[in-house]
């Protein structure tokens, strides 16, 4: 009995030896195999003896930013490389590297973005006419430089480049007379391109009263010109509720629309509201559009007329939504709720009723300003 336990338990641990050598066995197979296969060398080596093309194409990748060697760009598939050769040049500040993208747009703006970035505008004359016009133009405006606008291919984009920073400067610089430089082309195109570079619109008190006139622009395709210039004097007058610019523009209607707006007293008081402002000029232009452009249109010029006369009737000719939205704006310009009470439509009205109570708290606590 005691001869056949003996015999198990040598048995037992035989089997015992014999496993574990098995696996010490498979142990240094592994260790073989993966040393046999590993990458080894040098960084780039390791890169290229990658097993699989995607982690290698991510080891190049990655090689090439952590050394700035563009070189290492071109071992990439064509649209990994133009990523990897506009990543290096930025990483670099150096827009040779932008000539190697192959696609010629991609190119182009990796120029002008490094060229940004660097604040180099000599870069920008490596690009061809429209590329080096684009990348002139964006270092202009991004540091009011409008010498740098004279290197614009086209007369017309010289004009709004200019225009556009000497709009900004009359606005930032708070300096009026900035604004005898801007453009007087009654040309919508150029006037709402001036509007829209100078960052006018971004101004607190110059877009509550500007936006209705910057939308009307679309409509007015005859009888109405409202130019740049005049447009930077209306900004300059509300910014600064400095009535004396307003004499200076040469549109009528907008000249007066900028007294009442650049005056405090006249938006506040309902008794000061002349009411003297002549929009038949500006419904006539509307007139002349198709459709529901038409509709648009007089929407627009009705809804800056009721706000300026203070006359919420004008409101209730206006066709559905329309309707909505003037009496909301007449709300929230005036802080006076009860005009949103002419409105039907109860989550309108809500809204409308919450908007003016938030811009009326504001208004009292001096956290914005309002024309």
């Amino acid at each position: 009995m005691q001869g056949k336990t003996k015999q198990a338990f040598d048995a037992g641990k035989e089997n015992q030896i014999r496993m574990m050598i098995f696996v010490a066995v498979w142990i240094l197979v592994i260790a073989i195999v993966i040393s046999l296969l590993a990458p080894s060398g040098t960084p780039l080596q390791k890169c290229t003896h990658a097993w699989l093309s995607q982690n290698k194409e991510q080891c190049l990748y990655s090689l090439a930013l952590s050394s700035k060697n563009g070189t290492l760009c071109a071992n990439l598939s064509s649209t990994d490389s133009a990523s990897c050769y506009f990543a290096v040049a930025e990483a670099r500040g150096n827009v040779s590297m932008c000539g190697k993208v192959n696609d010629s747009n991609a190119s182009a703006q990796c120029t002008v973005f490094v060229a940004n970035e660097t604040n180099n505008f000599r870069d920008c004359y490596d690009l061809k006419s429209t590329g080096r016009s684009y990348c002139l133009d964006t270092m202009a405006l991004k540091d009011y430089n409008a010498s740098l606008c004279s290197g614009l291919s086209n007369s017309t984009n010289r004009s709004i480049c200019s225009s556009s920073i000497r709009f900004s400067d009359a606005l930032r610089l708070d300096n009026e007379t900035y604004c005898s430089q801007v453009t007087q082309s009654p040309n919508p195109v150029i006037t709402s391109s001036v509007l829209y570079d100078s960052g006018a619109l971004g101004y607190d008190k110059v877009a509550g009263n500007l936006s209705g006139y910057s939308a009307l622009m679309g409509f007015s395709q005859q009888n109405v010109q409202f130019t740049a210039r005049d447009f930077c004097y209306f900004s300059y007058a509300t910014q600064f509720q400095n009535e004396s610019s307003c004499s200076l523009i040469s549109n009528a209607t907008l000249s007066n629309a900028c007294t009442y707006a650049a005056v405090p007293r006249l938006a506040q008081s309902s008794s000061n509201s002349t009411g003297t402002f002549n929009y038949t000029r500006l419904l006539d232009a509307c007139a002349a559009e198709p459709g529901a452009n038409q509709t648009a249109c007089i929407a627009v010029v009705k809804t800056v007329d009721a706000e300026d006369t203070r006359n919420a009737s004008l409101c209730g000719t206006l066709a559905g939504n329309y309707s909505y939205e003037c009496y909301t704006s007449m709300a929230e310009n005036f802080l006076n709720a009860t005009f949103c009470g002419y409105i039907k439509n109860y989550s309108i009205y809500n809204a409308c009723v919450q908007d003016t109570y938030y811009n009326a708290t504001a208004a009292s606590n001096g956290t914005a300003a309002y024309p």
